[in-house]
């Protein structure tokens, strides 16, 4: 339930504060900064002293590190490639779009960081330990990595001082490496589901529905627009 909230709010937020997001960008990439680092520093203060918070705080603590919070923004991204040019919803997300990976990318930081750590106190020496490691646990560390190492690169030349630099070819040709962040993306949810004891059905249908639908439209956008392109009368 905490994840369809959280990417019903985060939808809400980014369709009727559209035009603050593209007037204020950087207004809005501090707020994401704070936040992020905020959450890590609570979580940090959490694992040292033994503490717990609530409330409010503690719903927004556990979203951000969840992830939660960087997938929507992540979905919606996605989604705005996906939907048909024509509809408004998807004209106010394409404007958005750049500004909502980079947000996306920078609430993705406490997730990794706080995981990182917990892989590397729990997880590796239970491994070492036990001198093997389970499937699922293998998968989704590993895709989670590699997609990291992917979203890297992609945040990067989505900042607009540094996209004004590159070529616009190379720049294109780079950002078609999304697709297989969003690949793996949706391996490493789904490996760590798998790899839970006891799977959040809700959680579980939500991901591979928004996921499914989005395969479809982007699969029926791409091949639309190619025969749009075939049957175009030669000049």
């Amino acid at each position: 339930m905490e994840l369809v909230c959280c990417i019903a709010v985060t939808t809400l937020v980014m369709l009727f504060l559209n035009s603050t997001i593209i007037r204020k960008r950087a207004i809005w990439y501090f707020i994401s900064l704070a936040a992020s680092f905020a959450t890590v520093f609570f979580e940090i203060f959490k694992i040292l002293y033994k503490v717990h918070i609530g409330g409010v705080l503690a719903v927004f603590e556990k979203v951000c590190i969840k992830g939660f919070i960087a997938i929507s923004l992540f979905l919606l991204v996605m989604f705005a490639g996906a939907l048909n040019n024509k509809l408004a919803v998807t004209k106010k997300l394409v404007a958005i779009r750049a500004q909502m990976a980079i947000m996306a990318s920078i609430f993705i930081f406490p997730h990794v960081c706080i995981y990182l750590y917990y892989v590397l106190k729990y997880t590796f020496p239970e491994v070492i330990d036990k001198g093997s490691i389970e499937l699922f646990t293998a998968a989704y560390i590993l895709a989670g990595i590699i997609a990291f190492i992917i979203m890297m690169p992609l945040f990067i030349t989505s900042l607009k001082k540094v996209r004004r630099k590159m070529n616009g070819v190379k720049w294109k040709k780079l950002q078609r490496w999304a697709y297989l962040f969003y690949l793996l993306v949706y391996g490493h949810i789904l490996f760590v589901m798998l790899n839970s004891q006891k799977i959040d059905i809700t959680r579980f249908a939500t991901y591979n529905i928004l996921f499914g639908i989005y395969f479809i439209l982007r699969v029926t956008k791409t091949r639309l627009s190619s025969v749009t392109k075939s049957v175009e009368p030669i000049a």
